[in-house]
């Protein structure tokens, strides 16, 4: 029982040492994602703000394999659990993860995770920013442009 003792604490290390690495993933997304859409005012380019989206999405695909890495230990955590509270089982011996880490891991494990908010909410919410901004082609009007029209006058060089 030591070894399984053993085990479990260790399985609570790397579970945990995940957190970090998640939230470092968000922490990049944002930044990449402000960035990109300040660039796109600063440029007058809407255009930039379609790398904001790809940049979002692939940032929240890096979270989402993340997660499920992180999550893919958790059935022998349980396992594990129920050695100390139950009866001991067949599941009860020691140095068992990469095993039951390979049989809950599923090739679409991935996509399980984009329905949990903790995974998906700062990238959804830059994706949907930059989206709107996009589609939104008035805020990217040249300054001069918009006095010129709020003044009533005709823009420079088109004809009176």
């Amino acid at each position: 029982m030591d070894l399984l003792a053993q085990e479990y604490f260790k399985l609570i290390d790397v579970i945990s040492g995940f957190d970090g690495y998640l939230m470092t993933v968000k922490g990049w997304s944002i930044t990449v994602g402000l960035a990109l859409i300040g660039y796109a005012f600063q440029q007058k380019q809407k255009s930039i703000l379609l790398l904001c989206c790809a940049s979002a999405l692939c940032f929240s695909f890096v979270d989402a394999k993340f997660k499920e890495y992180q999550v893919s230990y958790y059935p022998r955590m349980q396992q594990i659990e129920n050695c100390f509270v139950k009866e001991p089982s067949e599941n009860c011996s020691p140095l068992k993860v990469d095993g039951s880490w390979s049989e809950t891991k599923k090739w679409y494990g991935v996509f399980l995770q984009y329905g949990k908010l903790g995974v998906i909410m700062p990238h959804f919410i830059l994706f949907v920013l930059a989206l709107f901004l996009y589609l939104k082609p008035q805020y990217f009007v040249p300054a001069q442009q918009l006095t010129s029209q709020a003044r009533g006058t005709p823009k420079s060089g088109a004809p009176s």
